[in-house]
């Protein structure tokens, strides 16, 4: 079933922009790239809406962050391939922007200076697991669905990278 025929695209949009919207933004750190990327992901769902099923514990939500996930990552490579550098030297806040509050982006533009130093010395794809979990909100099912993994997987990641995170936190400057 096509879920533009379940709820209309109007409502899909509206439902997941900000998420999408902040997701991408924390991934490439520049508002311009983000909102770009952001409507093409928009554009792709509605073109690929066929192709939702919406079985084996995937739902809507999953689906798109899959979708904004992997378009992410391909303007990572044209950008790198293209050797595209950003001219703003100090990312924007999309609290700014969006009007959020700074718990909406708090992984992302930490003001607590452990958080700071937690996240500078984690890997891309912890920070991505962290911000996936906590900063939007996605249940260990749903992140599995958009790292292409399987939820237990996950739930032990997070197990280990919450260890890790203490241990940074503990650990004399």
């Amino acid at each position: 079933m096509n879920f533009f025929f379940a709820l209309d695209a109007e409502t899909v949009y509206r439902k997941y922009y900000h998420k999408v919207y902040n997701y991408i933004y924390g991934q490439l750190r520049h508002r311009e790239a983000a909102e770009d990327v952001t409507a093409d992901v928009f554009v792709a769902a509605l073109e690929k809406s066929g192709q939702f099923r919406g079985q084996d514990g995937a739902g809507l939500s999953t689906w798109i962050f899959a979708i904004a996930r992997n378009m992410t990552i391909d303007y990572q490579r044209r950008a790198a391939f293209h050797r595209e550098e950003s001219v703003w030297p100090v990312p924007e806040k999309p609290s700014d922007m969006m009007g959020l509050t700074n718990d909406d982006n708090s992984l992302r533009e930490p003001e607590n200076p452990v958080v700071a130093r937690i996240m500078e010395k984690l890997s891309k794809e912890e920070r991505l697991l962290l911000e996936l979990r906590y900063g939007l909100g996605l249940t260990n099912d749903e992140v599995a669905g958009v790292m292409d993994m399987k939820a237990n997987t996950v739930s032990h990641r997070y197990g280990r990278l919450l260890e890790k995170c203490r241990k940074i936190a503990d650990a004399p400057e």
